[in-house]
């Protein structure tokens, strides 16, 4: 759970135009100094932001790893437990960090390795920008708020509500530059009058490891865009009680709740 207060405000706080940076570069061998690394160090000892503080996820630098990608440094991070859920914890932090190498103009490239996530970086070159390629991430397509949050009940989008609501417009429009991972469902938002709801429509039976990740590097943007703004709340990870009604959000049976915000939304 994480509160929207100034005590939890980090040092390094990306602005609006980072949440857009595209970030899939192409890897190539490249030193990263010493000083570089020990800076990566310091921010995720010490500056991550965790959603729930009871999960502590392992972070280790140098780690060996499996996958062909060529980089001077691996960063891995491992879920404390067995459970799909947890790749949600992993996907809030993973996007911290990879705005954090943004920040110091690192190339980086994200992907599964075995039940963990590694983040491997090197220098970053202006040809590397410009040849970025899909190494199983992506951004959304169209940066468009109402393709990504349904209003009152399942498969009505809000054409006219953001007229009035340019807040939560640029809130919902922040999201969609998050990164994802490729061949997982994607996340939406349902909203009544009083909470915005993010669920998951997978792209099995049920949620795993890949659709927890991508809700988790959403709603970061989500956050970072919302104290911008101003907005003040908190979001409440799989509670049933903050459930939408299925019947009253006309919701489908492979729509699953994940998270219920608690707060301002405009």
């Amino acid at each position: 759970m994480v509160e929207l207060d100034d005590s939890t405000l980090i040092p390094f706080r990306p602005c609006a135009m980072m949440l857009k940076v595209n970030p899939l570069c192409r890897i190539r061998p490249a030193e990263v100094s010493e000083d570089t690394l020990q800076k990566i160090k310091e921010y995720t000892g010490t500056e991550i932001r965790s959603f729930d503080y009871s999960l502590k996820p392992k972070i280790i630098f140098g780690a060996a790893i499996s996958s062909p990608v060529k980089a001077e440094r691996h960063i891995s991070l491992t879920p404390p437990g067995n459970d799909p859920k947890m790749f949600f914890e992993l996907g809030f932090i993973a996007q911290q960090v990879l705005l954090f190498l943004s920040y110091l103009k690192l190339s980086y490239a994200l992907f599964f390795d075995g039940g963990k996530i590694v983040i491997s970086i090197s220098h970053e070159e202006p040809s590397i920008v410009k040849n970025a390629i899909n190494a199983g991430f992506a951004r959304l397509a169209m940066p468009l708020a109402k393709d990504l949050l349904y209003f009152e009940s399942w498969g009505i989008h809000p054409e006219l509500f953001f007229e009035d609501n340019p807040k939560l417009d640029s809130v919902i429009r922040y999201c969609r530059y998050a990164p994802r991972v490729l061949g997982y469902g994607e996340p939406n938002f349902i909203m009544n009058k009083e909470y915005l709801h993010l669920t998951l429509k997978p792209a099995g039976k049920a949620p795993n490891m890949g659709d927890y990740l991508n809700a988790g590097l959403l709603l970061l943007n989500f956050i970072i865009s919302a104290e911008m703004l101003g907005l003040k709340g908190e979001w409440k990870l799989l509670r049933e009680i903050d459930a939408p009604d299925r019947t009253a959000f006309n919701l489908p049976d492979d729509i699953f709740h994940i998270a219920t915000w608690h707060g301002q939304l405009f």
